[in-house]
């Protein structure tokens, strides 16, 4: 099995950082956007998962594709549109994800892409208020394809009506355990929240546990795509805001406690 180390050496023979072009062709309708990046550790392959976007409208995406590397990020294959995690049709409108993250996930030996769910009519998002849930699928290394996305289940509909884990960045606790952070609201008020879920995960489903302290932001739509990442011994995490700044707090144990987000000089980037 390729260890964590064995990647860095992979990608980094000098252990130093390379920067390096990476050109996928466009079109005058989409642009790629979203693109994370996971490690297949027992192969040592790279991966990385993207998502074309539709230019004439708002947030409105393709199923994921990926990309794939076996030196390391000197080569890439061609862009392959995984179908399992494309949209599903609900009366009128269609479900897709989007904002996904692949991260592999050491207690289990798996690769666990997470992300949250988008819902449209037509080439539109649908109206508001539109319910999200958080979206996770896993990958298989033999067939080298993704499972078809399932849904988070939450324990209380209303709080969570609109909630997800979208572009953010989680915390694997050595028991296998995940700290998922995550931004919610009940689809009446504008403002969205965030807190941390304590969540399970056994190679192919992923379930809630508990959740922490919630924090919400009164201004413009609140707080957004929360980060998480330990760093000795206590939890960080980076939030985009829809004030157009961002903030940071930070926890002692990455699910309760966080003190009071604050906005470093310098953080704002002019939109929500």
């Amino acid at each position: 099995m390729f260890t964590a180390q064995k990647v860095r050496e992979l990608a980094f023979p000098q252990g130093r950082l390379e920067l390096a072009s990476l050109k996928i062709p466009c079109s005058p309708d989409y642009c790629w956007v979203h693109p994370k990046m996971g490690t297949l550790a027992e192969s040592g392959e790279l991966l990385i998962t993207m998502q074309q976007l539709l230019l004439r409208e708002s947030d409105v995406f393709s199923p994921i594709y990926q990309i794939k590397s076996q030196d390391g990020g000197r080569s890439w294959s061609e862009p392959e549109c995984s179908q399992a995690l494309g949209r599903r049709r609900y009366g009128e409108e269609e479900e897709g994800i989007c904002d996904f993250t692949p991260t592999w996930h050491e207690r289990t030996g798996k690769l666990l892409g997470i992300g949250h769910t988008v819902r449209y009519r037509g080439e539109r998002l649908a109206p508001d208020p539109r319910k999200r849930e958080t979206a996770y699928a896993v990958y298989d290394l033999e067939t080298s394809s993704w499972s078809s996305w399932k849904t988070l289940e939450m324990p209380d509909d209303d709080k969570f009506f609109n909630s997800g884990a979208g572009c953010v960045q989680r915390v694997d606790l050595p028991s296998g355990e995940i700290l998922l952070p995550i931004t919610f609201y009940d689809g009446k008020l504008p403002y969205r929240s965030f807190t941390v879920l304590r969540c399970a995960f056994d190679g192919e489903n992923l379930t809630y546990l508990e959740h922490g302290t919630e924090h919400i932001l009164l201004r413009k739509r609140g707080f957004l795509e929360p980060s998480l990442v330990e760093f000795g011994g206590e939890y960080f995490v980076t939030l985009r805001a829809g004030d157009g700044r961002g903030y940071v707090s930070s926890s002692s144990d990455g699910l309760n406690e966080f003190k009071t987000a604050h906005s470093p000089p310098n953080t704002e980037y002019g939109w929500g």
